[in-house]
């Protein structure tokens, strides 16, 4: 017999775990303009990392999208230190 004690609440995740789900599912795959953002440079600054094969997309028919991966590694490629001379 039932009781009318059944628990069916859902659990409420702590901000802790919503932010681990979030690194779990965030985005990997960045349109031209928002990789231009993230770079701090423009639209045709990307197209010409991308033309002179500096950087690599990924392509879905003809959208042209950077992976976070690569951009990252673009910016430790080009990272230098400051010289005093």
């Amino acid at each position: 017999m039932n009781s009318g004690s059944n628990d069916h609440s859902q659990k409420v995740q702590s901000p802790a775990e919503d932010l681990i789900l979030e690194s779990r599912v965030s985005k990997r795959l960045y349109t031209v303009p928002e990789a231009a953002e993230y770079l701090g440079m423009t639209d045709w600054g990307i197209r010409g990392l991308i033309t002179n094969g500096k950087i690599d997309t990924v392509r879905n028919g003809r959208r042209v999208f950077l992976a976070i991966e690569d951009m990252d590694r673009w910016i430790a490629e080009n990272k230098q230190r400051e010289r005093t001379y």
